[in-house]
């Protein structure tokens, strides 16, 4: 006996399904029984199959209904059936292999067969060359940044060297810090004259007598520096020792009038625009105690140039002006 074949019937054919095997003790008989359906279908006569036309497919071939016996319908429905189990094996089978194919993935590796497109990496290309870019600009800042700072460092230690020579400068001059003053008191209305403008100068010259008078003056000394013939008389503080002394007188008025004779002052000795500079110091007061008694102090402003000629030559040791042609010190 023939295996059986899942073929399409043939129009105005019928199928008949193999008898089944036996298969041990109790197997079914050879002949299988028949539906009454079929026993009409096989009466049929060939004149009655020929009525239908060829390549046609009888009337209700495929709409026949479960349960009619018909053989047609039958294998419609077994054809039906074959197909749909043929696309529920097919869906598993996929269904299995892309579980699988996931299953021997790594998440990484999943990742990595994403297809990237060239204008996805180009655009990534170009921001690591930004961010490339940006940290060294970052890092040229941050040179130059230090740099400043350095210059910075260096400036102040040159600026705090600058301070200690200034401050060594003072300390060498015992005087600055005993009797010399830069500031200005308001109610300082005393002025020390050394020079030509002393009371007692016989120079003649015009200015003597208008600069000093209505003046109250009192013999006096300076300590702490030198006096020089530098075509004019002229103080100098610096490098000079506390024993060092500068005779002179100490002249004062009331305010009003004070402040008058000092802008002649100015005027005369160059204060506003010449080379002489007015400064505060401490003298020392002597002889007839019309200002004050002998000994005692005042603070009086002082005419003096500060980098005048401060030649060997031109010293008057003497301290006094009007022996400065005379190599005597005055003691």
């Amino acid at each position: 006996m023939e295996p059986r074949k899942n073929t399409r019937a043939q129009p105005g054919t019928l199928r008949f399904l193999p008898d089944r095997p036996a298969s041990g003790v109790g197997a079914a008989s050879d002949e299988r029984p028949r539906s009454r359906n079929e026993f009409q279908l096989a009466d049929e006569t060939e004149d009655e199959k020929g009525r239908i036309p060829p390549g046609c497919d009888p009337p209700g071939a495929y709409s026949v209904r479960p349960g009619e016996g018909s053989e047609v319908g039958m294998a419609a429905q077994m054809a039906l059936a074959d197909t749909a189990e043929s696309t529920i094996v097919a869906q598993e089978s996929s269904r299995t292999e892309t579980a699988v194919s996931a299953e021997s993935f790594e998440p990484n590796q999943l990742l990595e067969a994403i297809p990237v497109t060239a204008e996805v990496l180009d655009n990534e290309a170009e921001k690591e060359a930004e961010l490339q870019m940006l940290r060294d600009i970052e890092k040229v800042k941050a040179a130059e940044l230090q740099t400043l700072h350095e210059t910075m460092k260096a400036k102040e230690a040159e600026m705090l060297v600058l301070r200690q020579k200034v401050e060594l400068t003072k300390l060498n001059s015992q005087n600055y810090h005993q009797q010399h003053y830069e500031f200005e008191p308001d109610e300082c209305r005393y002025v020390f004259v050394y020079g030509s403008l002393r009371p007692d100068d016989e120079s003649n010259k015009s200015w003597n007598q208008d600069a000093v008078s209505g003046m109250l003056g009192q013999w006096a000394e300076l300590r702490g520096a030198h006096l020089y013939n530098d075509k004019y008389a002229n103080v100098v503080f610096e490098g000079a020792k506390s024993e060092d002394t500068v005779y002179g007188w100490v002249l004062t008025a009331g305010k009003s009038w004070f402040t008058k004779r000092l802008k002649l002052f100015d005027l005369l000795l160059g204060q506003t625009g010449g080379s002489y500079e007015r400064t505060i110091t401490k003298v020392w007061l002597l002889g007839d105690p019309k200002i004050g008694p002998p000994g005692s102090s005042v603070m009086a402003y002082v005419y003096h140039i500060p980098n005048g000629d401060k030649s060997e030559e031109n010293l008057i040791p003497s301290g006094d002006w009007l022996l400065r042609n005379s190599k005597v010190t005055t003691s």
